[in-house]
């Protein structure tokens, strides 16, 4: 009397994304999957393969800062999207991107040269000198304006 055996081999294995497996199929969702070969003298052979497929990311984040930006250990000065990557919880990749607004602070001088007082941000200023008067604009940064006065 002629028997076929089946033997049969059991893996699992863990992916970020997808996994082509010996059938040919790409596989995108974890899965317990079977496939049947038959060796040369016509013997069953079933392979069972337990799939996780994990999943890469995306993480969006918008900052607007004064005259610069620390972000993952860099500092940015100007404005733009930035992208960071990394692994996420899953051990798959993950991408950061950061949509950077950086407003610079604006410097005004002005320089008078007058004979008495002179009235200037709401001060009356006697002598020679530089003054500065700060602001804050809407976008919370300092605005710094200089008076060069001479009398």
């Amino acid at each position: 009397m002629n028997r076929n055996l089946t033997d049969s081999l059991f893996e699992s294995v863990i992916v970020c994304d997808e996994y082509t497996w010996i059938d040919g199929q790409t596989y995108f969702d974890s899965e317990l999957l079977t496939h049947t070969l038959t060796n040369s003298n016509g013997c069953d052979s079933v392979i069972i393969l337990d799939l996780s497929v994990s999943y890469s990311s995306t993480v969006s984040d918008t900052a607007t800062a004064c005259w610069s930006y620390n972000w993952n250990e860099n500092i940015y000065t100007t404005s733009g999207i930035y992208t960071y990557e990394t692994m996420n919880d899953a051990g798959c990749s993950e991408t950061n991107v950061l949509n950077l607004t950086i407003n610079d602070t604006l410097i005004f001088e002005t320089s008078a040269f007058v004979c008495g007082p002179f009235e200037w941000n709401g001060v009356t200023y006697f002598e020679s000198g530089l003054y500065s008067f700060q602001t804050v604009d809407s976008n919370n940064c300092v605005n710094v304006e200089y008076l060069n006065f001479n009398l």
